[in-house]
């Protein structure tokens, strides 16, 4: 008879698998989204990293605490930006610095597209802070 289950993980041990497989979930759709905005010049594709990266976490790590929110977010911001370098420069630049300065400014120097670049990357954040935790 089996009292206690000792195969279930500890908020620590759930957090760290959310680390891991987040950051992995974030380069992934980053590089695939990135490709596919490539393609077909479709800018909503970066919603899709906002709900895979809160979708990963939640089901790894299945925790409550805002930290997961947060990761989420942190997550979601990274692959927004590596989809803009490889939308702009290809996969080659992903270890190029300088090729992530230019896709940031080149999007920031312009005036009403800049907006609505921010709009679509502040929603696909949004979407990933709501959903990373289990309410």
């Amino acid at each position: 008879m089996e009292v206690f289950n000792t195969r279930t993980l500890t908020q620590k041990q759930r957090f760290n698998t959310a680390l891991i497989t987040g950051l992995i979930a974030a380069v992934v759709l980053g590089i695939v989204s990135g490709y596919v905005r490539k393609l077909f010049n479709f800018s909503m594709i970066v919603w899709a990293i906002g709900f895979g990266v809160a979708w990963v976490i939640r089901k790894t790590g299945r925790g409550v605490q805002n930290k997961f929110s947060i990761l989420g977010a942190v997550y979601a911001v990274l692959g927004i930006v590596i989809s803009d370098v490889v939308w702009l420069f290809g996969i080659a630049a992903l270890f190029s610095p300088g090729a992530y300065y230019v896709a940031v400014s080149l999007f920031i120097a312009q005036d009403i597209s800049s907006i609505i670049w921010l709009m679509f990357r502040l929603v696909a954040v949004y979407i990933a802070y709501n959903y990373s935790r289990v309410f």
